[in-house]
């Protein structure tokens, strides 16, 4: 199979560009780290161009700013969102849980 990779998610910059103060110098690493995370994700679940919007939104709040310092910290672990992702598609080829 192949798969073209995604470089112009435009829901996934717009959540990015409001948080680009917060990110600061780590902005174009974050951004590239959301890209593979999104483009992985979308492969491995075989979603639908609909789902895809789920997962960059996901891909985009998985690290928070946080504290005065604004240092990045995990909020969603990537195994909780590929752990959510499997679980949905395997309930869409109809697994029980």
């Amino acid at each position: 199979m192949i798969v073209k990779i995604q470089d112009n998610i435009h829901i996934l910059d717009d959540i990015l560009d409001c948080r680009r103060a917060a990110l600061d110098d780590d902005f174009v690493a974050y951004r590239n780290h959301c890209y593979r995370v999104f483009n992985y994700c979308r492969v491995i679940s075989g979603v639908s161009p609909d789902g895809s919007d789920k997962i960059a939104i996901a891909a985009a709040f998985m690290i928070s700013a946080s504290g005065q310092t604004e240092r990045l910290t995990t909020s969603i672990p990537l195994n909780a969102l590929l752990g959510i992702i499997w679980r949905k598609r395997a309930e869409a080829n109809g697994a029980t849980k």
